[in-house]
């Protein structure tokens, strides 16, 4: 979905491609919300959010014909980014081995005690093995027997942001919330992987004042890492 949305803006369809895409924007409204979704972070990328606050506030309310939010916020990125010679590029993913990576700790499966230590290591074998969701579920089940198993709520929502899927992805966000709720040594994990999530979810405000946080802390693990993203993205 969201190539072809990026392939609409980067004018690469057709004219019949086109014209389909529009008429199903305003009929199919998960298309619609991920439109408006990388609209946003297009726009934010570009530094010129509030110039499309601007701009939508400007735009013409005696209009007689119906525009749909997707539809305004095309004519609102062609208006400002076409003109001024920028290609609309689709945003490399976060969620790759350059910034997912994350070693753990071996302590983790001593958490919870030893009614939950053979799962544990089922868990992190799913997961050695790349099979995300399965690890995610059972990560989860430990989490909600022990809500204290900052290890388990941890790598529960690294799992689930390894999926890819949205509803994932969001998902992952009440995990490392929940690591976050305590003084704990994952939270500074937690913290960058919330960033991540924020991110692609669509929530780059959120997401870039953590990873600022990040990168002006003295000693948190990903700290240039934060840099670099701040630079290519914000």
């Amino acid at each position: 979905m969201k190539n072809e949305i990026i392939k609409y803006l980067n004018n690469e369809m057709s004219e019949a491609e086109r014209v389909a895409f529009e008429n199903r924007l305003e009929v199919d409204e998960q298309l619609s919300d991920e439109f408006a979704r990388v609209a946003t972070q297009i726009a934010f990328r570009h530094g010129i959010k509030q110039k499309l606050r601007k701009l939508d506030q400007e735009y013409p309310k005696t209009r007689t014909i119906h525009i749909s939010p997707a539809l305004k916020w095309v004519a609102i990125l062609l208006l400002i980014l076409i003109p001024t010679g920028v290609y609309l590029m689709q945003k490399e993913s976060l969620i790759c081995d350059e910034y997912m990576k994350y070693p753990g700790r071996a302590s983790f499966r001593g958490d919870g005690g030893n009614a939950n230590t053979s799962t544990m290591d089922k868990a992190f074998s799913l997961y050695g093995k790349g099979e995300f969701w399965q690890s995610a579920q059972l990560f989860e089940s430990i989490a909600n027997q022990n809500p204290d198993n900052n290890g388990a709520s941890l790598y529960a929502g690294i799992s689930l942001l390894w999926t890819k899927e949205k509803v994932n992805i969001r998902k992952s966000i009440s995990f490392f919330d929940q690591v976050l709720v305590s003084n704990n040594p994952e939270n500074n994990a937690a913290l960058w992987f919330l960033a991540i999530a924020l991110f692609e979810s669509g929530e780059v405000e959120k997401a870039g004042e953590i990873f600022t946080q990040i990168a002006g802390s003295e000693n948190h693990f990903r700290k240039e890492a934060a840099k670099e993203i701040l630079e290519k993205y914000f």
